[in-house]
């Protein structure tokens, strides 16, 4: 609330970022309902509501969270999940975003040049271009590394996988591969079908990328499929958080 006295009419704007859950199909609107009443408790009024959730609102949820949260149904906003996190700016430009920011920031007031407009609404083109989903060909990489099961250990090599793919316009499918399960102790018993199913993977990918790890566990494996990487004359790369784009043009 003092922010906004200090900062003036048309320099503040708070943007309240609530989840919807559904649970059993039913679109729940308590938990923001209360959240709202509480952060305005304590002086602070949203001007929009943003509401997190798998599947797009009813128009129903949307006109019940409008009305208990004390706005208009446009300060409403839905950020349902994307495919990628890149098409959000794509899902809030239709969700009627601008206009919203544009009266409450006052950013009609602010003098824009033809040369700034057309920079803007080319880099926003270049935007909807690159990351629109309409890549047809798949390119399939086989990440071989410890800590598969714990996807996140990997996220800056998987989002310059995202960025490299967009870069050459592919279709990115990422083999998740546990180098132990390509070791020969895997080979019999149980684990068996695992270091099969890993080896057939490796066998089809267009490329291979081994990120870093350490301590001894998975090492061997590590070190066989970079042997069959050079015997079989497939792209490989063992990453030390290298531009990858270039990686992803040999494949």
């Amino acid at each position: 609330m003092q922010v906004r006295h200090e900062a003036g009419p048309g320099n503040f704007m708070n943007i309240h970022v609530s989840y919807v859950p559904t649970v059993h199909g039913e679109q729940k609107t308590k938990p923001t309902q209360h959240a709202v009443k509480s952060i305005r408790s304590h002086g602070l009024i949203p001007d929009v509501i943003a509401c997190r959730c798998e599947q797009p609102l009813s128009p129903a949820t949307l006109a019940k969270l409008a009305l208990h949260c004390q706005v208009e149904p446009e300060q409403v906003i839905v950020v349902r999940d994307m495919p990628t996190i890149y098409q959000v700016p794509l899902l809030l430009s239709e969700q009627k975003l601008i206009p919203l920011l544009r009266s409450k920031l006052a950013l009609d007031k602010i003098e824009i040049t033809p040369a700034m407009e057309a920079q803007g609404t080319g880099l926003w083109n270049t935007w909807k271009d690159v990351v629109t989903p309409t890549y047809q060909e798949e390119l399939k990489i086989a990440l071989v590394g410890k800590y598969v099961t714990c996807q996140d250990a990997y996220l800056s090599v998987v989002k310059a996988l995202e960025h490299s793919a967009m870069r050459i316009r592919r279709k990115l499918q990422i083999l998740w591969i546990d180098s132990e399960d390509l070791e020969p102790t895997s080979k019999g018993g149980p684990a068996q079908a695992k270091y099969h199913k890993a080896w057939h993977e490796v066998s089809t990918a267009s490329g291979i990328i081994v990120p870093g790890g350490f301590g001894h566990r998975g090492t061997e494996g590590m070190m066989r499929v970079t042997k069959w990487a050079r015997e079989n004359d497939v792209p490989f790369l063992g990453v030390r958080y290298r531009v990858l784009w270039q990686f992803f043009s040999s494949c």
